[in-house]
């Protein structure tokens, strides 16, 4: 900015100072013209001749007068000797120009409309070169509290610019050292403030593919633990059998529990995938699956019941259905006691899945658990929710999710 402002003087400043030369000297040739005129008018208007006697005009400001003869010889006043514009006035008109380190104005006297002499009015140029100098110093001083005035300028628009891109530069290392929780002002510069937004923009999408994958661990873990644990403890009866019979029941259980873990897996990768098309199951069939799978695993003593009116079928994928409904079951089987009851209804244009046993039901001041976390995050992924709807005792937790329109 600094540079700019500087060749803007330059190139200003040069022409300038020139025409200030030519005004001075003008406006100095102007003052002459009428000192001169003046003067001419107080000689009288006999021929002038050399060595004649003529009265001096008196001087006028800094104007140094001479009255001079047709020859170009000084009668009287200050001046040069000889002066070749006072001859060359002869001819009746007004003549300057520089002589003898002057600037010098040659008005002739005239008599009748005929030039009888002339009067000079000059001045020395180097009285001109000092106001010319003087007006130059002052251009150099504007000039001077110009670029100072640029430079504060310049400094707090830098200072503007570079604080942004500081900002923006922390805020990126941040971003790379896993800090996906980014705010930045609005400086009211428009390219920063878009920089920013979009720094920011991108440190959500960093933060929700973090969480997202941190939450796939999280489901895959406690998705997986037990038809894991189920098939080791399978393979290892298998084993441990006495003879082949015993050997084959345990590899049938175990391929069981095997196919039931890929389509855990299977699952857990469908739900974690964004929907790119319209989504519809149907959510008896699920239901009844999630229970035939969870009737192998209930203790002794213990019974799972499915009950079902008319419902519509449900506006999400089978798989985000089939996990939350598992997360409830399996919670109703390892934490509650008694019989456990699967309802579905229709209500308007929801779907509920509702899961009932027959236990002490959740702690007062208890918190959801991985399994409940996990099968509220499946629900809201299909615009659904997760509803607690009676804690204590015979606890009902329920699924509740939008009808798939499409289908009534």
């Amino acid at each position: 900015m600094l540079g700019t402002v500087t060749m803007a003087l330059v190139v200003f400043a040069l022409p300038l100072a020139v025409a200030v030369a030519f005004v001075v000297r003008a406006n100095a040739i102007t003052t002459l013209q009428r000192d001169a005129t003046a003067a001419a008018a107080e000689v009288p208007d006999n021929t002038v001749e050399p060595g004649g006697v003529v009265d001096a005009p008196e001087p006028r400001g800094s104007s140094r007068i001479a009255v001079y003869a047709l020859t170009g010889e000084r009668v009287a006043g200050a001046g040069p000797t000889r002066s070749s514009l006072a001859r060359a006035a002869a001819d009746g008109q007004e003549h300057n120009g520089q002589e003898g380190g002057q600037l010098a104005v040659a008005q002739p006297i005239l008599s009748d409309g005929t030039a009888v002499g002339a009067v000079r009015a000059a001045l020395p140029l180097s009285s001109l070169a000092g106001r010319v100098l003087v007006l130059w110093a002052g251009l150099l001083l504007l000039a001077g509290l110009t670029l100072a005035l640029a430079r504060v300028v310049a400094g707090r628009a830098a200072s503007r610019i570079a604080t942004p891109v500081e900002r923006m530069t922390v805020a990126a290392r941040s971003l790379g050292d896993g800090a996906v929780e980014l705010a930045l002002p609005v400086w009211g510069l428009r390219e920063a403030d878009e920089a920013g937004a979009a720094l920011q923009e991108t440190a959500r999408r960093l933060g929700d593919v973090v969480r997202r994958e941190r939450a796939f661990t999280r489901d895959v873990s406690h998705q997986l633990r037990t038809p894991l644990a189920g098939l080791l403890s399978s393979i290892e009866a298998g084993l441990q059998a006495p003879d082949d019979v015993a050997r084959r029941q345990a590899l049938e259980v175990s391929a069981e529990r095997g196919r039931q873990l890929q389509t855990t897996i299977d699952d857990l990768l469908v739900v974690r995938r964004s929907p790119t098309d319209h989504a519809s199951c149907d959510a008896v069939q699920v239901a009844q699956q999630v229970i035939d799978v969870a009737r192998s695993a209930l203790p002794a003593g213990r019974d799972l019941q499915l009950r079902s009116g008319e419902v519509s079928n449900v506006g999400a994928r089978d798989a985000v259905v089939r996990q939350a409904l598992e997360v409830l079951v399996d919670n109703a089987i390892r934490h509650g006691a008694g019989t456990i009851t699967v309802t579905l209804e229709q209500l308007d244009e929801v779907v509920l899945l509702e899961v009932e046993d027959e236990g002490e039901g959740f702690a007062a001041a208890g918190l959801p658990g991985t399994g409940l976390r996990l099968a509220a995050d499946l629900a809201e992924s299909a615009f659904g929710s997760l509803l607690v709807r009676r804690r204590s005792p015979r606890p009902r937790v329920a699924l509740l999710l939008p009808a798939d329109q499409s289908s009534s």
